[in-house]
């Protein structure tokens, strides 16, 4: 059932009435292949619809073509450098009065403000995607839904991002878009695992709400089959674009659990292949996990090879509460595993990531504001 909306796009395209038509439905395609991972027939595809149109050039068609290669972009390694191109995207379905297409773009804006922890305008422009759209553009709002849900989340109110999830997976479902309902699994789940983590951080450095450690370990089991289940669909429908994301999230769940020897496995079999998958800029927080699964182990050298390591590479995360996280491991590292030095580089490490850890707790709280403000606290209408 799921596979509607390709069986669809594929079965359209012959019978359209003309030959603008068939190129903004192959376009279309070619943006639903790159969701689905289907990277080079996707890129080939795009290729021979650009040539076809290159001298009697439709606006319509540009601009799938537009979307089609951010998504190339992104999904190659989760770049949000292809925002000019989802921009342009936005505005050739404007001037063509497209408007489901400019509210898809929109969404997919808002997913990269996200990503970039602009809340401001990933609000605005979710409020902008659901103007635009009508409750039948099911792919425009299933995006929008999701982004507004990975927002809430994000803040720590899943009691918010609830029912936008919900919303997101009924419009996956209405459209038979298994990419979507890929997306709305994954994304919940690996921002579960994000919330387990920052949980288990704060304890060591005393930020937030004192937790049970059987409690931390019980809500990432519960995290880790919700992983488990998105990679068991992910495999039903055939979809590759999430790759080797899926196992080192996996790892990370091991990790806060305290399976140390599964958790290194995961690690040293798919750390290198998601550097290259867009976990570049998470590299520093991985290193730091891996270091604390060889100092449980007892192998303390591995382990402060590993901290270094991480430490070196602080100023390339992105996020301060990666930071935070990857300095409380640090922490847990050094008071180990580490001599004097060792000991008195954790006490700095653990005042920094509690600044970290405090200024992260305001920013969640100003999110669910500024999402409240422009959506409404009701949720999904």
């Amino acid at each position: 059932m799921l596979a509607r909306l390709r069986h669809r796009r594929e079965t359209a395209i012959p019978r359209a009435a003309d030959r603008v038509s068939a190129g903004r439905l192959r376009g279309e395609l070619a943006c639903l292949l790159a969701r689905h991972g289907e990277l080079e027939r996707a890129r080939d595809d795009v290729a021979r619809l650009r040539a076809e149109f290159r001298f009697e050039p439709d606006a319509g068609v540009t601009a799938w073509l537009s979307l089609a290669d951010g998504l190339l972009d992104y999904y190659d390694d989760l770049d949000t450098g292809c925002r000019d191109r989802l921009q342009r995207a936005y505005s050739l379905a404007a001037a063509a009065q497209l408007r489901p297409l400019q509210a898809l773009s929109a969404a997919w804006l808002a997913l990269l403000d996200y990503v970039q922890h602009d809340v401001d305008s990933m609000a605005q422009r979710l409020r902008h995607a659901f103007d635009l759209s009508t409750p039948d553009d099911h792919g425009a709002r299933a995006r929008a839904c999701l982004v507004a849900a990975q927002g809430y989340h994000w803040g720590g109110r899943m009691d918010r991002a609830q029912p936008w999830y919900e919303r997101a997976r009924q419009h996956a479902l209405a459209d038979g878009d298994e990419a979507m309902m890929s997306a709305v699994l994954y994304n919940r789940y690996a921002i579960t695992m994000n919330l387990q983590r920052e949980a288990e951080a704060q304890q060591v450095v005393d930020v937030g709400a004192p937790l049970c450690p059987k409690v931390l370990v019980q809500r990432a089991s519960d995290a880790l089959r919700g992983a488990e289940s998105t990679e068991r669909f992910d495999q039903m429908v055939g979809a590759t674009s999430l790759g080797v994301l899926h196992p080192l999230m996996r790892a990370q769940l091991l990790t806060i659990q305290g399976c140390f020897d599964e958790a290194r496995a995961l690690f040293a079999e798919h750390y290198e292949a998601g550097l290259k998958q867009g976990m570049q800029g998470k590299a520093a927080l991985l290193l730091a996990d891996m270091g604390w699964c060889e100092a449980r182990r007892g192998d303390a050298a591995r382990a402060l090879g590993l901290a270094a390591e991480a430490e070196a590479g602080l100023g390339a995360l992105g996020d301060a509460d990666d930071d935070a996280a990857t300095r409380c491991r640090l922490v847990q590292i050094y008071e180990l595993c580490g001599g004097a030095v060792a000991r008195d580089r954790a006490i700095e490490l653990r005042e920094i990531a509690a600044r970290h850890w405090r200024a992260h707790i305001s920013q969640q709280l100003r999110w669910v504001e500024r999402l409240d403000l422009a959506l409404g606290s009701d949720g999904p209408a």
